[in-house]
């Protein structure tokens, strides 16, 4: 059968058309979106405007503080959403945590930098408030004083900042192939705040376990530090030596002279900072707030969890009593020496703002007062 010359002309062009199309990985993704799938879950996002929508309120912590635990209980007693300010993370039906799988799903249709949902199991909240999970800022590991050293607005900015994550069409499921986009979301949404706090001896030790293994890939993993008080000094000597020269040009003046005799000096020179902008931030954007301690739901926990769901104005579908959500890890303690621990205590004391100061005093108070000799 014969085609004419034309008819194999066009025949070729739309080969490579569909071609190109195909090697086009945009393309697709925006095709895909077109007709709901490649890696979209069931639409939840709900419109500002609409009555049933609820209302931003923060849940601040700082990274290893127990926002995966507060997170737990308020999906385990009131069986509704949170959302995050981390759209490349999303919790799964039974509980795992997905990274770089699933394409960022806003709160509200109108605000696609987030925040975003968290669950892809869970209903919303309705007209109440939804816990927004943010870490804000200066709290990253290994890295120089300029990264972390910030001013309050620069802090504030962090808390509106989040990821959004598009899979790529290579990407299935495990792979983590995609695109992550930092994005910046509007701070009014944010209507109230919730500040978590821990024992700061038992943040850091919790933060240097985290790093002790290095994963190489193919089921690899490299131990960098033995997960015990030997393994820890030798990341805070580490870590001290790595960025000395810095940290004597970017921290406050005064402070860094202290600082050297300090182990982990950098670690609590964040976490004290990131407490002090935590209100500070509060404050700025005038916020209505409240502390929770994360040692008082190990003591306490009907009355903490009841205490944390009514601030979000959330009830519970089960009996708190019975439904007891125990931490996956608890640290003991007791990595730094006690003579340590009062230079370390001393440390906090000097940077911390009053505010701060009377948050963690209360972990403070046992540790002896180091004797600092007047010059």
């Amino acid at each position: 059968m014969r085609h004419s010359l034309e008819t194999i002309v066009y025949g070729f062009l739309t080969i490579v058309a569909l071609s190109s199309w195909l090697l086009n990985p945009d393309a697709i993704i925006r095709y895909s979106r077109k007709l709901g799938v490649h890696g979209r879950r069931r639409l939840k996002s709900i419109s500002e405007s609409d009555e049933a929508a609820p209302k931003g309120a923060w849940l601040l912590t700082y990274p290893t503080q127990g926002s995966e635990y507060l997170i737990d209980i308020i999906h385990t007693i009131t069986r509704k959403n949170t959302a995050t300010n981390y759209g490349h993370v999303v919790e799964e039906s039974n509980g795992r945590h997905t990274r770089n799988r699933y394409l960022s799903e806003p709160l509200f249709v109108e605000r696609g930098n987030g925040p975003y949902i968290f669950s892809n199991n869970l209903p919303l909240p309705v007209k109440t408030y939804i816990p927004v999970l943010t870490y804000c800022g200066g709290y990253c590991i290994d890295c120089y004083p300029g990264r972390y050293v910030l001013t309050r607005d620069a802090f504030i900015k962090e808390c509106v900042t989040g990821k959004k994550f598009e899979p790529s069409i290579y990407n299935n499921g495990e792979n983590g192939f995609g695109f992550t986009t930092e994005v910046h979301y509007w701070g009014e949404l944010i209507h109230k705040a919730l500040q978590l706090a821990r024992n700061p001896f038992h943040v850091i030790e919790t933060r240097f376990l985290y790093i002790t293994n290095y994963y190489n890939g193919d089921l690899d993993w490299t131990i960098l530090y033995n997960p015990n008080r030997e393994g820890l000094y030798s990341w805070c000597d580490e870590t001290g030596v790595k960025f000395s020269d810095e940290e004597s040009k970017w921290y406050p003046e005064g402070i860094y002279d202290i600082a050297v005799d300090v182990p982990c000096h950098a670690e609590f020179f964040k976490l004290v900072q990131w407490h002090n902008y935590v209100f500070d931030a509060i404050e700025y954007m005038n916020l209505p707030s409240k502390i929770l301690y994360y040692e008082d739901f190990t003591t306490d926990y009907v009355n903490q969890t009841k205490s944390l769901i009514e601030f979000y104005g959330l009830a519970n579908v089960v009996k708190i009593e019975d439904n007891v959500v125990k931490p996956v890890y608890q640290s003991v303690g007791d990595f730094f020496t006690n003579e340590d621990k009062s230079k370390i205590k001393h440390f906090i004391k000097t940077l911390a703002s009053n505010q701060t100061w009377a948050l963690l005093g209360r972990y403070l108070n046992d540790v002896p007062d180091l004797h600092v000799e007047s010059a």
